[in-house]
């Protein structure tokens, strides 16, 4: 979620030496502060992703933003309930805001080598248009294959029929990669910001407060170099 929220503003994790925070400045800040309008001007609820999704598919809740990937879990939860539509994820700066991206990668470790050749193959077919059409049709997510999206015989037809699922695709432009801290500490730098986020919904915490605290534990947990 800060992800989304600081690269829509323009802004970096950290700085391009990856030796500071980048996020502490005034747009980090604005990103707090849209955080929390959200709940005090927008009404947002405190729920956590499964209850947010059964809301949502009751009827519960007027948006919800989340990965393409539920999409597929989504329409079939909503069923006939209600109209469904997709929209566009809105960036705060319309030249320099960025939509994050998330996924998977896949390695290959093994030493037989009849499993390394198994492996391989598996690993290109899910990687390809036809692959990654079985993956959008199945899910949402958004296509690893740019052949997928323009070829009839995978995703063009499929998406003039759905367009809810054509949405994900109209903002590659604006797609960077999901951001790895360096270091061993990633795992808890994400945990540092998840908390002082859920501070900010909560109130337990302003904005201010919330990124300055953010920003000083996260520098403590970033590699130190000489």
């Amino acid at each position: 979620m800060f992800s989304a929220l600081l690269f829509s503003h323009g802004a970096r994790m950290l700085t391009p030496d990856e030796r500071d925070v980048g996020f502490a400045g005034p747009k980090g800040l604005a990103s707090l502060r849209l955080l929390r309008r959200m709940v005090t001007e927008g009404g947002m609820p405190q729920l956590n992703g499964t209850t947010a999704l059964q809301a949502f598919a009751a009827g519960k809740l007027g948006m919800r933003f989340g990965s393409t990937a539920f999409l597929r879990n989504m329409m079939t939860s909503v069923g006939r309930n209600f109209e469904m539509q997709t929209a566009l994820l809105p960036v705060v700066d319309p030249v320099n805001g960025r939509l994050p991206t998330g996924g998977a990668a896949g390695m290959l470790t093994a030493r037989d080598a009849a499993k390394r050749e198994a492996a391989w193959k598996f690993l290109r077919f899910s990687t390809s248009a036809e692959g990654t059409t079985l993956m959008v049709k199945n899910t949402g997510y958004v296509p690893t294959n740019q052949l997928a999206i323009d070829d009839p015989r995978y995703l063009s037809e499929f998406y003039r029929e759905n367009p809810l699922f054509k949405t994900a695709t109209m903002q590659v432009g604006r797609m960077v990669p999901w951001y790895a801290f360096p270091g061993t500490n990633s795992v808890r730098v994400t945990e540092v910001m998840v908390n002082n986020m859920a501070r900010v919904v909560e109130g337990n915490a302003t904005p201010e407060v919330a990124l300055a605290d953010m920003a000083s534990e996260v520098r403590r947990l970033l590699p130190r170099r000489g």
